[in-house]
């Protein structure tokens, strides 16, 4: 059942925005850093008008989450709700601020941005028993938070999650891959100079790589051996699984495999799909 309120609080730089984005493009009404004094108004419009107010998100630094708990806790048992939190390691988090060099909320009061992060931790270490998750994000990309915010707001099954990544070896190998399946036994399209620059995803390098005949059998294999793989997986109650495949630009091999992969598993998993080294292509 989907839950109609969703309070989620977590350190600044785990992934809040992202969450909020996931809730927006699920139905809920989001709403960042609400006064408090406008929290009960809220809360009652949820009880008096349910079909204007039928799924509500609302997102609390921690500290404000801490005063909004008991007015929270009064409406749980008319009002189903989820408390969500997010969490990261100070390495992560000091990683994501040098990156995009936006400042910490805290450090507006005069603390460096260390303990910033620390203060804050330790406020969320505090709200973990009334929360319902805790989300570690420290090494999430955003694809696998927007996975695990589907499955708690409950619009996903309890299907395993999979996660395909296509990527060239010249450009390295992702810091975070896990399994990796080398495409680079198949006919390779970039030496066809008609074929140079359509990627693997085009009916003419589709075409050229599936007359190779070394792709049947390679993706016969493929796809037993993932089969077994998601099986074990499941048994074992993971809830995602990362697998990249490469090949030497990541433009042609890869991207078919993946492809074929994303099509071969769909309906089966959740399947999300990435090319990261085609520059136009986002996540599917």
């Amino acid at each position: 059942m989907n839950p109609r309120l969703v309070v989620v609080t977590g350190v600044a730089g785990a992934g809040k925005t992202t969450f909020m984005s996931e809730c927006e493009n699920s139905s809920y009404r989001a709403v960042d850093a609400l006064p408090l004094p406008l929290l009960a108004s809220l809360l009652n419009l949820m009880e008096v008008d349910p079909n204007s107010y039928r799924r509500v998100a609302i997102f609390f630094s921690p500290s404000s989450l801490e005063e909004a708990l008991p007015l929270i806790s009064t409406v749980r048992e008319r009002i189903p709700t989820l408390l969500v939190g997010l969490d990261c390691n100070l390495e992560a988090l000091l990683s994501r601020f040098r990156l995009t060099r936006h400042l910490h909320p805290l450090e507006a009061q005069g603390l460096s941005l260390e303990e910033a992060i620390k203060k804050e931790k330790e406020t969320l270490k505090l709200l973990r028993p009334s929360l319902d998750f805790v989300l570690d994000t420290s090494s999430f990309l955003e694809r696998d938070l927007r996975l695990e915010a589907r499955r708690l707001l409950g619009f996903s099954s309890d299907k395993l999650s999979l996660i395909f990544r296509s990527f060239g070896y010249k450009f390295g190998v992702p810091g975070d891959a896990e399994t990796i399946i080398d495409c680079r036994s198949l006919a390779n399209p970039h030496w066809v100079k008609e074929l140079r620059e359509k990627d693997g995803r085009t009916p003419e390098s589709r075409s050229y790589i599936l007359n190779d005949p070394l792709t049947a059998p390679f993706l016969s294999s493929l796809f037993a051996f993932l089969d077994d793989f998601f099986l074990t997986a499941e048994k074992a109650k993971r809830g995602r699984v990362h697998v990249d495949f490469a090949c030497t630009g990541g433009f042609h091999r890869s991207v078919f495999v993946s492809e074929e992969c994303y099509k071969h598993y769909c309906g089966r998993y959740q399947v999300a799909l990435e090319h990261r080294d085609i520059p136009s292509e986002g996540t599917r």
